[in-house]
């Protein structure tokens, strides 16, 4: 490895670090006021840092020694990502909201800066970055330092002081903030940010768990463990909506050896306690709210039942798990790797069709309860899903199709959703008393912002990235976890916001997964 290479490498290493275990716990002197603003300004200067550092590197350097950037050959999906910063550089360009198209909207900061930064993070790594399993522990490590925050600020404890409010609710209807109002939490603010954060993060330390090969797999146990309480105190369905999708999608990598049944009953058992902790300790601060005033939404959706079986059933799982890989060579009945892979496809077809059919059932027996998640469910397997779906997303994604054959090509400017949204303010304001600045489906966002063609690159750059990961991943820890937690990232921006501040993560996860598309081989050092 040349002197270049090294400090190359040193630079992707510590850039990884940065962004995944610094970044998500940085906090302004503002704390919540203006969140996503300081939090997009300091992943700006960490990027141009890189940057600088990168540049500096390439002009001191012979041109022959560039041959180690895996023969400087463009993948697809390098092509991909080219053509959509292309056609966003283009839409900003061209679009007539020059004062919002570069740095973005107040408060939203997804302009073509932020875009570009995404897609030197994305060279960088895929380029440049060796994964190794110590910055894997560092990246758990401040996560889980992230979760304990939002868990303390649950149960009331607010260690850095991050709510400016009281939360009342007096005679007008007005309210304000206490550690009691679920929509922010830790570090990341939003809720639907944190969701977006700990449905990656959970998935990618539950992979790493269950194909760990060292005593470090325990540390990502636990971090998956946290990620998933953090994730059912946000209440953002979306998170929980992604992580279940993907959990089934990958039932093949999960059952692919005893070893990896076992660890995932034991990772499965543990979300399972965590589940059931959570619903009392929640049924627990409710009666508590209960007696002192108004009892918070979230609060009052538990209902009194026991959790204490479910709980003791998900512990004799664990055991079951437990025992698996420690006694599981000792089995009468062994299957070879393929076996076990052609049974874990079967295990998800099977899956996916009884999911199908107890969707279509069930809903049915709700038809006079439009509101409740199985009709829902049921309507959109359908494609009859109703307006108010999703807190009105489904009006916004409809309404926003209907605009994009005014600027079908270019888009009207990155991150100026909300100019183009204009004509039905109005209304969503009148029906759901919300302004969208965000389609809440990043799909739809870049389609009406950037346009057909940034669209379509966006979409084979997903495909190229992740494909070539497929096969790979079952012998890969990292490109298993990239492979979980950039599928549920594609899954929850189909009803999420794209932002800078849990975005980063996954542009840094896609970078991962597309080294499975060069030819050079990597795993943990």
């Amino acid at each position: 490895m040349t002197a270049r290479t090294q400090f190359l490498d040193k630079t992707a290493e510590i850039f990884f670090i940065l962004v995944l275990a610094v970044f998500p716990l940085y906090l302004n002197s503002e704390k919540y006021v203006g969140l996503t603003s300081h939090k997009a300004k300091f992943f700006w200067i960490i990027c141009g840092l890189t940057l600088l550092a990168v540049i500096c590197s390439v002009l001191t350097t012979r041109p022959g020694s560039w041959s180690h950037l895996k023969d400087l050959r463009l993948s697809a999906a390098d092509w991909a990502i080219l053509a959509f910063w292309l056609f966003t550089t283009l839409s900003a360009l061209a679009s007539p909201n020059q004062n919002l198209v570069w740095f973005g909207a107040d408060q939203r900061n997804s302009g073509w800066i932020t875009t570009t930064c995404y897609v030197m993070a994305y060279f960088l790594i895929s380029r440049c970055y060796v994964p190794r399993e110590r910055d894997m522990l560092i990246f758990a490590g401040g996560s889980i330092i992230l979760c304990a925050i939002g868990i303390l600020q649950f149960y009331g404890i607010d260690p850095f002081s991050l709510f400016p409010y009281d939360r009342f609710v007096n005679a007008n209807g007005t309210s304000q903030y206490t550690s009691y109002t679920i929509f922010f939490r830790t570090t990341l603010g939003n809720v639907d940010v944190v969701s977006a954060y700990v449905s990656m993060a959970l998935l990618f330390f539950g992979a790493l768990y269950v194909q760990g090969k060292n005593a470090g797999r325990f540390i990502y146990l636990a971090a998956a463990i946290l990620n998933f309480w953090l994730m059912l105190m946000a209440g953002a369905d979306s998170g929980k909506v992604a992580v279940t999708a993907v959990m089934i999608l990958l039932l093949p990598y999960w059952l692919a050896s005893r070893r990896s049944l076992g660890r995932t009953l034991v990772l499965a058992s543990c979300w399972g306690v965590s589940y059931c902790l959570f619903c009392i300790s929640a049924l627990v601060i409710g009666a508590r709210l209960a007696s002192a005033g108004p009892v918070p939404d979230f609060f009052a959706q538990f209902s009194g039942g026991s959790y204490v079986p479910l709980l003791l059933g998900f512990i004799v799982l664990a055991l079951l798990g437990a025992a698996l890989m420690i006694w599981g060579e000792r089995l009468p009945f062994q299957f070879s790797p393929r076996a076990a892979k052609i049974v874990g496809v079967a295990v998800l077809v099977l899956t996916l069709l009884t999911g199908i059919l107890g969707v279509e059932i069930l809903g049915a027996r709700y038809g006079d309860q439009p509101q409740h998640v199985l009709y829902q469910a049921r309507e959109v397997l359908h494609g009859r899903p109703d307006d108010d779906f999703g807190t009105g997303r489904v009006f916004v994604w409809r309404s926003s199709l209907s605009v994009v054959g005014e600027h079908p090509l270019l888009g009207t400017g990155p991150d100026t959703f909300d100019i183009a949204f204009t004509p039905f303010q109005a209304e969503t304001q009148q029906r759901y008393n919300l302004v969208f600045d965000k389609a809440h489906n990043d799909y739809i966002q870049i389609l009406v912002c950037c346009g057909v063609p940034a669209l379509a690159a966006y979409l084979v750059l997903l495909l190229c990235a992740f494909i070539p990961a497929v096969g790979k991943a079952f012998d890969s820890p990292f490109l298993f976890a990239a492979l979980g937690a950039g599928l549920s990232y594609g899954v929850q921006s189909f009803f999420g916001v794209d932002v800078p501040i849990a975005t980063p993560l996954f542009w840094l996860i896609l970078g991962l997964a597309a080294q499975a598309s060069h030819s050079v081989k990597r795993d943990f050092d």
